[in-house]
């Protein structure tokens, strides 16, 4: 996955506000709470444990994306 061009498509988007860290973990906080819930109707390939991604979310190359 490049991020860096995931994010060069990000600004090319209409973004409302900027998407920073802080607001990508509050929303997986918000997600968490209804994840495990969820998880027993979704079929997925591969589990990926909750610090993969808070680590993941911790080191994206970014603080905060704007249009």
């Amino acid at each position: 996955m490049d991020l860096d061009e995931i994010v060069s498509y990000v600004r090319q988007k209409e973004i409302r506000r900027p998407i920073t860290k802080a607001s990508i973990q509050t929303n997986w906080k918000v997600i968490g709470t209804e994840k495990d819930q969820e998880m027993r109707q979704i079929y997925y390939s591969k589990q990926v444990k909750d610090s993969q991604i808070e680590t993941l979310i911790q080191n994206l190359p970014f603080d905060s994306i704007s249009a």
